[in-house]
């Protein structure tokens, strides 16, 4: 608020353009804006603390860790990590490492129970289950022809032979024969017997049928009869042995038209190290010996250059040497070089063909020489500084390649138009301090109401407003209002939504009564509008 005074009449302004700087005192980084009441900054002035720095000590764990210095502290001076140790894990005991196996000072106690076992093969899956610890030893005797006691000579062909047994199965070979006389006939060299046998002997013959077995078969002719005629001998089958059936045969091969597929025993060695189960390979129908080596330690040598979890490859029982190696090659020397243009918080990273840096060098050299300028007063590092002029209230930087403000100049010109403008206003108020804290009414017929114009007036309660067409931000912000009349004959814009919280009515034409509770931020207020009575 102002006083502006007309010949010997005082007026109230409405304006918020009056330069009012707060003077602050900055220590850490941040965003700062003026308190309530000030237009914006003056004297600023930044106060960098000394660097604080502490000393830690780490006891290494299993885990990444990351070290934060505690609030106040930017950083550490010395850092001393502790020896690695079995307490950083729990399961480092003597019962988990192997008997006379040492590790991070504990010696191990475990040993391993183990047992023989000697397999006898047969035609079934044979599953065997250590009572202990495990196999040492594994036997499998060889397959013999007891696995299968339908392997006998007789159920085999001639001239083959099954798991050391030579068949004598023959192949049946029929001939034809014609008989014209009694007496004993059998099969000629190379034949097993006849398939035709054309009997005409001219006596009192009877006929014969004969049916081909595996033994040696003779015919006598009955009483009365002088022989046979005809003799018929059916056709030698797969019928005169019941063994004589696919699975008692060789595969591929063909005994009186019965295919054999009995797989000649192809036996393979296998050597056992770890659990599991194991079949034979293509081609091999079993194992001939088995030798089972599980409890010996075979570990495995490897390299890790990343995080993550490894388990031994197939075959091996555990890892021997384990070399760790996540670091990848690291920049011998990292320089540096910071200038006035640095930002205040900086990420120095490695050049992209290394992981890392085994040393950091950080050139700050810029500043000590700045310091000793300024202290030698040396024209050179003396700040830049820019001259403006200020004509309304707000916030103001210094320009591109200046250091900072130097001479500030305030021109308030305009205060005499806005005198002038007031009074226009005003020209039939007499009331001194009409705008001053103590009072609670304000009846105006100005055209609009400048921002922060009614700020911090207390009492006021009820404001008037007959030709208002606009009203800025934060005109009645800390004051007490609880009712506002508008007779303007259209709507009155509304800057912002800080109409305090004590107001209870807007009375508005009732014409436009609607268009007030849909207008821009006087939405907000739709519940306390309503018509001027």
């Amino acid at each position: 608020m102002a006083e502006v005074y007309v010949g010997n009449k005082k007026y109230a302004i409405l304006q918020t353009q009056s330069i009012n700087n707060q003077d602050i005192n900055i220590t850490a980084n941040g965003n700062y804006t003026a308190d309530p009441g000030y237009t914006g900054f003056g004297v600023v002035r930044v106060q960098i603390p000394d660097p604080v720095v502490d000393y830690i000590v780490i006891d290494p764990t299993t885990t990444a860790q990351t070290i934060t210095p505690p609030s106040g502290i930017i950083g550490y001076n010395l850092i001393n990590v502790n020896p690695v140790t079995a307490e950083i894990d729990a399961n480092i005991k003597a019962g988990n490492i192997k008997k006379d196996v040492e590790i991070l000072g504990i010696t191990g106690t475990l040993e391993f129970t183990t047992e023989t076992l000697t397999v006898n093969p047969s035609t079934l899956i044979q599953t065997f289950t250590p009572t202990e610890d495990g196999y040492s030893r594994v036997t499998v005797n060889a397959v013999t022809h007891s696995i299968d006691a339908n392997i006998i000579s007789p159920n085999i062909k001639s001239g083959v032979t099954i798991l050391g047994v030579p068949g004598t199965c023959v192949e049946s070979k029929e001939t034809t024969r014609t008989i014209t006389t009694n007496g004993l006939y059998t099969a000629p060299t190379g034949y097993t017997g006849y398939s035709e046998v054309d009997v005409n002997v001219e006596a009192n013959q009877t006929a014969l049928t004969i049916n081909p077995t595996t033994n040696q078969q003779t015919y006598v002719a009955p009483d009365n009869y002088s022989g046979f005629t005809p003799v018929v001998v059916n056709p030698v089958t797969s019928g005169i042995d019941t063994n004589i059936k696919p699975e008692n045969i060789k595969n591929m091969v063909t005994i009186l038209g019965v295919t054999g597929n009995l797989v000649p025993v192809n036996n393979e060695t296998i050597t056992i190290t770890s659990n599991g189960l194991y079949i034979p390979s293509a081609g091999h129908t079993g194992f001939s010996e088995v030798t089972v080596d599980i409890n010996t330690v075979h570990n495995q040598d490897i390299t890790i250059t990343s995080d993550g979890v490894y388990t031994p490859e197939e075959g091996y029982t555990g890892f021997g040497t384990v070399t760790v190696n996540t670091a990848g090659t690291l920049q011998p020397t990292k320089t540096f070089v910071a200038d006035a243009n640095t930002s205040t918080i900086t990420t120095i990273s490695p050049d992209s063909e290394y992981a890392g840096m085994s040393q950091v060098v950080v050139d700050l050299s810029w500043i000590e020489q700045q310091l000793q300028g300024l202290n030698a007063g040396d024209a050179e590092s003396t700040p830049e500084l820019q001259d403006i002029t200020v004509t309304q209230a707000g916030t103001y930087q210094h320009g591109a390649g200046y250091d900072g403000l130097g001479t500030v100049t305030v021109n308030l010109d305009w205060v005499d138009l806005a005198i002038a403008s007031v009074a226009s206003n005003f020209t039939n108020t007499t009331v001194d301090g009409i705008l001053q804290n103590s009072i609670s009414q304000l009846n105006t017929d100005a055209l609009s109401i400048r921002d922060y114009a009614c700020y911090g007036m207390s009492l006021l309660t009820e404001v008037n407003l007959t030709s208002c067409e606009s009203i800025g931000s934060n005109v009645f912000k800390n004051t007490q209002l609880q009712t506002i009349t508008i007779s303007t004959p259209t709507v009155c814009t509304l800057a912002d939504t800080t109409l305090p919280n004590t107001l209870q009515h807007i009375y508005v034409p009732s014409n436009l009564v609607n268009a007030y509770r849909n207008a821009t931020n006087w939405h907000t207020y739709s519940s306390l509008i309503s018509a001027i009575s």
